[in-house]
């Protein structure tokens, strides 16, 4: 038992560290030239160990999303998600300006939805849930990285939910 614990904050740490080196560098604008040797370099890990836990860049990006969305969640609703994303909206702005870097975010964010969906609306057709966390994804990366005037937090996240219950609804 004591071996697993250890194993798994070994994991754990690794992991935390991939994906804030993938965070770090996507800030620096090396959204096109990441590599697995730079990100290895930067969290201090081996390769071997980046390929035991991701397999590829892709994964440990779509990882690396899926886990600051897990953050900002914790059970407390939408709006907080939003707010935490709004805060650090100079780093997502960049993020989101890598169409290969966007097209994986918006991946993770539609699984993220769709889950959180789902869990709220036991009983909704899947795919209603999935229409309807696929056009919440895209509300929240234009709402993200959008050119007009921001929306206040929660209006955004009351206007997504009031869509979403819109589409379930059927």
């Amino acid at each position: 038992m004591a071996g697993n614990v250890v194993a798994d904050a070994r994991v754990r740490r690794s992991c935390a560290a991939l994906s804030g080196a993938m965070l770090e560098l996507l800030d620096e604008g090396r959204g096109l030239d990441l590599t697995v040797s730079a990100l290895c370099e930067r969290a201090g890990v081996s390769r071997p160990t980046f390929y035991q836990h991701f397999g590829t860049v892709d994964g440990l990006l779509s990882a690396a999303v899926a886990l600051r969305l897990c953050e900002l969640d914790a059970g407390r609703g939408l709006a907080p998600v939003l707010a935490g994303l709004a805060a650090d909206q100079r780093t997502y702005g960049a993020r989101l300006g890598d169409a290969r870097v966007l097209e994986k975010a918006h991946l993770s964010v539609c699984d993220w939805l769709e889950e959180r969906i789902a869990g709220q609306h036991r009983d909704a057709d899947p795919t209603a849930v999935a229409f309807a966390a696929g056009g919440a994804a895209r509300l929240l990366v234009e709402w993200l990285h959008g050119d007009g005037p921001r929306v206040p937090t929660e209006e955004m996240a009351a206007r997504i939910e009031r869509l979403v219950d819109v589409v379930l609804a059927g």
